[in-house]
């Protein structure tokens, strides 16, 4: 039985549709980032690729959806390129993509000798294996081979590629007539291949941007063991198991100034990328088998000493250290992004204190002078048990 052609490009167009949705929902919890910009051109392009390619198999072979069709095709491969280029801080070359998307949409909607289905055939694969290739290249780069989805899409991409030479050597050897050639590489069997390389192709995009999300934010204790950042349940539960443990014991409760302002005048995705930011620099910089939480719209770390020691100024003095660094580089960071954002920090050292005392003086600090000094790192005191 064979395979339908209509069936399939009705089939594209419905999976690509879900596959941009899920895309575009995921970008609006973000900020706007470069790579996510040429990804969102992606998507789009691909839609407008399976819908003119549904029009011509509709309507005999239209000439402008063909040119339409070829050139978003080619789009499509290109700002997956130009995607992966900036998602790896790399100028991204959208003239040179534009121009190749450009010169395929109007040899396309030139007469040919091959009827108008088959018309900018040769420069349409052409480009594509070229894309192919630059694709897989740029998917092996450092920063993006760190995952998954970057390897499936190279994978995907690889195979693409040699499909795609394959055919081209076909149609220049017998032409798009052949029986060979309609066999193997006709449009039935293409639309078939281009379906698994949307499906791979957009959910491997999808899991880079979940996987990047993600990453920063758990780390590897001296055993190889993955921590990650904890719920406030979890971490009041571990947190109380720690201080048993611990004869001295320190506490930082952060949080971004103004964040609420923030999110009402640059958005929610805005507000939500500087807590990002923000967790991403406590997991980099905490102390070894440091305990990391959020609760809201606070991060709280708690780490302790057993080293012998005696006094609590030395352990006051590394968590003040600590808070100031991550104050400081929190600020660089974003200085960019928005210049009124700075993160303050309430720290209080204890010995035998309970974790409701500890975190009660620390938020207490938080809170002090909050509505006119930003970026603070106020010290908190636990009662007799706290460093005056």
């Amino acid at each position: 039985m064979g395979l339908d052609y209509p069936v399939l490009l009705a089939v594209m167009s419905f999976t690509i549709i879900p596959l941009a949705t899920v895309f575009f929902v995921d970008k609006l919890r973000r900020p706007a980032e470069d790579a996510g910009r040429y990804w969102a051109l992606t998507f789009v392009s691909a839609v407008l690729c399976s819908v003119a390619y549904y029009v011509s198999g509709s309507s005999h072979d239209i000439w402008w959806s063909v040119a339409v069709g070829n050139a978003a095709m080619v789009f499509t491969l290109g700002s997956v390129w130009m995607g992966c280029r900036a998602f790896n801080r790399r100028r991204p070359f959208a003239l040179g993509v534009g121009a190749v998307t450009l010169l395929v949409g109007v040899v396309s909607a030139l007469p040919s000798l091959d009827g108008s289905k088959w018309a900018g055939a040769p420069e349409k694969m052409l480009a594509l294996a070229l894309f192919s290739v630059l694709i897989v290249v740029e998917s092996l780069r450092p920063r993006l081979r760190r995952f998954a989805g970057a390897w499936v899409l190279a994978a995907t991409l690889a195979v693409h590629t040699v499909y795609v030479v394959l055919r081209s050597l076909a149609y220049l050897a017998t032409g798009p007539e052949h029986p060979l050639f309609e066999n193997v590489f006709g449009s039935a069997g293409a639309t078939s291949i281009n379906l698994v390389l949307v499906l791979l192709g957009g959910g491997s995009i999808i899991a880079i941007r979940v996987q990047d999300e993600r990453h920063g934010l758990t780390r590897r204790d001296a055993s190889g063991a993955r921590e990650r950042v904890l719920g406030a349940k979890a971490f009041e539960q571990l947190a109380r198991q720690r201080l048993t443990e611990l004869p001295r014991a320190a506490l930082l409760v952060g949080t971004i100034d103004l964040l609420g302002p923030l999110r009402g005048a640059y958005g929610v995705a805005h507000g939500r990328g500087l807590q990002r930011t923000l967790t991403r620099i406590v997991v980099r910089h905490a102390p070894p088998g440091a305990l990391i939480g959020v609760d809201g719209d606070r991060w709280m770390l708690l780490f302790g000493t057993d080293d012998g020691t005696e006094g609590l100024e030395p352990l006051l003095a590394t968590a003040h250290a600590l808070a100031t660094a991550l104050h400081r580089e929190y600020e660089t960071a974003t200085a960019e992004v928005e210049d009124a954002s700075s993160v303050s920090f309430g720290v209080v050292v204890a010995a035998g204190a309970p974790y409701e005392e500890l975190l009660a003086a620390a938020s207490a600090a938080l809170v002090r002078d909050a509505d006119s000094v930003r970026g603070r790192v106020a010290v908190g005191a636990v009662g007799a048990r706290a460093l005056a």
